[in-house]
């Protein structure tokens, strides 16, 4: 069975993003679904995390400052991800 290569480019996190899946049974749809899954990933991070976006949910972290401030799910992973590298590296 032949090879079929998949590309999608798009913007995302002020950079150029370009997606390769690689489809070995010939079905282009299961290859276009894991485009989809991967911009909309780039997409979501980017909206929640962005600090240049006023409205992602980091600024409006940081906007809280200090203040209790219900996080996501990625937030909280991120911020601890974060934390736990920080320490690791001391800072």
């Amino acid at each position: 069975m032949s090879k079929v290569e998949l590309v999608r480019s798009f913007r995302a996190m002020n950079t150029d993003v370009e997606v390769i899946v690689c489809i070995h049974d010939g079905n282009t749809q299961s290859g276009e679904r894991a485009l989809n899954r991967v911009e909309d990933i780039f997409a979501k991070v980017e909206s929640n995390l962005s600090r240049f976006k006023p409205d992602s949910e980091l600024s409006r972290l940081n906007a809280s400052a200090g203040r209790p401030f219900a996080a996501s799910p990625l937030l909280l992973e991120i911020v601890e991800t974060a934390l736990k590298m920080a320490r690791m590296t001391d800072g």
